[in-house]
């Protein structure tokens, strides 16, 4: 299912190590397909529409299967994998390559609990209570208590988590002689190639460079999804009896984070299909060099081929009691900008983010069967300047809200499930994420595997019902719509105008009721006003404007639920309100497509079990 060879070796060629649809946006970079234009942004047909890529054109663009798996990060290929081994007929698409788009190149840890190695059960679970402020779910903590250790077992069984040489172990790191390094050291080890092989291995066929658009509900039920492969233009239709969205996080553009393609395209689907969105207002906005914003490969350096290093086995008594102390500590004096330029780090004040587990084993060297090594960094340019990923939320606080007891991703919606960052809300670490480094990646593993059992388990039950010709022809319309136009606004333009809204850190950052109000407003003309004329030319331009028209909804949602959570919690910071309010803020904020297509507001109070409330009575700290 994959494409040509001779595009394979070209994506290869033009770019080191990024995911595909980096590569691809190359292939955008026409003189058809970027129009003049100036500070308006408008742009017309007055070009030529380039030649799509006819050898990449699928020999077919209309399938049937039991599980549709929409993503091929670590969630979405333990999704389809699981269903496999259910018996189930199974495809992935990918909008970018299996293993090589979205956050799931990058993780350079993978996190685990193992209680033979020592780890202590209500250490960590007590340590996630007080890192989270009270808002951490607990019930997910403790199933990836539970399951972790397998989980690594089989991304191991994968070969995802070979050790090597570290490059800066090499003669290579001195040049920076990468290819040297991955060619010669890194060679059979290196593991995102390894998803596609496990997709083959397990015959679960995939489609890459598939944008999917639309997940189509039918008489109350989920019966496939609608898509294109922004290569060729070609409108792909997957008639499935359940869907697993595995769609992945966003941010408005990457300046020095190498998340370029992670959109908010799961968001928007569930979002407009009616679910419920939480989590938007914590921020995970990442840091970069200020002499060189936008080089991935400054930021990242030989991380990006070094072993995923092991991590776990590091949650202490005397952890939990500090993480303890900074919760506790509530602000009763608004903090003041050190440096007099009014920015205030968020991130260092003492209740904002309680002190994180550490990344390596407490019992690394001391037992010999200690595999955790915890994150080992090759040295490379400090982070000296943040906003390196604009409007992405805190891993694991955002995405569609199943209820408090879900285990499975079970939307509500028969047939229609999700799993991952960014797209399934689960809240493990609430607000603040302090469950240390590479605790996502098994995470969303474990996420993956629950969704691929209960769609299979729901697709054994039900008979393949098909997307009607109605409903293919107003997809396949909505997706053409840009292409449609004789004038228009370039998306590249939007998304840069966008950008621009939300960056500052008086709006991302240290938040007031005034600046967020005051983005509001921008983003709302943008929705109303440049997200209907976005033009496009081909196949990657329609891309990106599906994209645009994802952020801006994405940056809508995120300043709503900021402006409701009036107080000061995890990474979320009110210079207005820079006191956490448990009395009223114990909840989840979620917001719906309402009626006339404004969001909604509502909350969910979070279990007393995962307050204060409920630490357990026989706990001396």
């Amino acid at each position: 299912m994959s494409t040509t060879k001779s595009r394979r070796d070209f994506l290869r060629n033009v770019t080191l190590g990024t995911g595909g649809v980096a590569a691809a946006s190359v292939l955008a970079a026409t003189p058809a397909a970027v129009a003049a234009q100036g500070n308006s942004g408008r742009v017309t047909k007055e070009l030529p529409i380039p030649d799509t890529y006819e050898s990449d054109r699928p020999k077919q663009t209309e399938y049937s299967v039991d599980v549709l798996v929409i993503g091929g990060g670590y969630a979405g290929v333990n999704a389809a994998y699981t269903a496999k081994k259910a018996g189930k007929n199974v495809m992935l698409v990918d909008k970018g390559r299996p293993g090589y788009s979205g956050q799931s190149p990058w993780p350079g840890t993978f996190n685990f609990f193992d209680p033979e190695l020592g780890d202590d059960a209500q250490l960590v679970r007590e340590s996630i209570r007080y890192g989270s402020e009270y808002i951490g779910n607990l019930d997910w903590i403790d199933i990836w208590i539970k399951e972790s250790r397998a989980m690594y077992d089989r991304i191991k069984s994968w070969g995802c988590l070979d050790m090597y040489p570290r490059m800066v172990e090499t003669k290579y790191m001195e040049t920076r002689d990468y290819y040297g390094y991955r060619d010669n050291v890194v060679k059979d080890h290196e593991r995102r190639p390894k998803f596609v092989e496990m997709l083959d291995k397990n015959q679960i066929p995939w489609l890459q460079h598939v944008m999917v658009n639309h997940v189509i509900v039918q008489d109350g039920k989920c019966v496939g999804a609608i898509g294109f492969q922004f290569t060729t233009g070609a409108v792909i239709t997957v008639h499935a009896k359940s869907v697993v969205m595995a769609m992945g996080n966003g941010c408005i553009i990457p300046t020095g984070h190498p998340i370029g393609d992670n959109t908010f395209d799961g968001e928007y689907i569930a979002y407009n299909l009616g679910l419920p969105i939480a989590g938007k207002e914590y921020e995970d906005f990442h840091t970069h060099q200020s002499f060189a914003p936008g080089n991935n490969w400054i930021g990242s350096d030989a991380r990006y081929f070094d072993p995923n290093f092991l991590c776990g086995g590091n949650t202490t008594l005397e952890g939990v009691k500090r993480s303890k102390q900074n919760c506790d500590t509530n602000l009763v004096k608004k903090p003041t900008s050190p440096d007099g330029l009014g920015y205030i780090d968020s991130e260092k004040i003492s209740h904002q983010v309680p002190a994180r587990s550490g990344s390596g084993a407490t019992n690394y060297g001391k037992n010999p069967k200690e595999v955790r090594m915890g994150k080992v960094i090759t040295p490379y340019v400090e982070f000296d300047a943040p906003g390196a990923a604009v409007a992405m939320c805190m891993h694991l606080a955002s995405g569609v809200y199943c209820g408090k007891d879900d285990a499975e991703g079970n939307t509500g919606i028969p047939g229609l499930y999700v799993a991952g960052d960014g797209i399934h809300w689960t809240g493990p670490g609430g607000g603040a994420y302090p469950m240390g480094n590479g605790f996502t990646s098994c995470f969303v593993s474990i996420e993956g595997d629950h969704a691929g059992k209960a769609a299979s388990a729901y697709a054994g039950k039900v008979s393949l019902t098909k997307i009607s010709e109605a409903n293919i022809a107003k997809a396949k319309d909505e997706i053409e719509q840009p292409l449609k136009l004789d004038k228009g606004f370039s998306p590249t333009w939007a998304r840069d105008v966008l950008q621009g809204t939300m960056a500052p850190y008086w709006v991302i950052k240290n938040k007031s009721e005034a600046a967020l109000k005051a983005a509001l407003t921008h983003v709302e003309y943008m929705r109303d006003n440049v997200a209907p004329k976005l033009l496009a030319r081909n196949g990657h331009g329609l891309r990106l404007c599906h994209e645009v028209k994802h952020k801006i909804n994405a940056c809508e949602l995120k300043l709503r639920a900021c402006l409701a959570r009036t107080e000061s919690r995890g990474s979320h910071f009110r210079e207005d309100y820079p006191k956490r309010n448990d009395q009223e803020f114990l909840k989840i904020i979620l917001q719906k497509k309402g009626a006339d297509g404004k969001p909604v507001m509502s909350s969910e109070p979070v279990k007393k079990e995962w307050t204060a409330a409920g630490v357990p009575a026989d706990l001396k700290l």
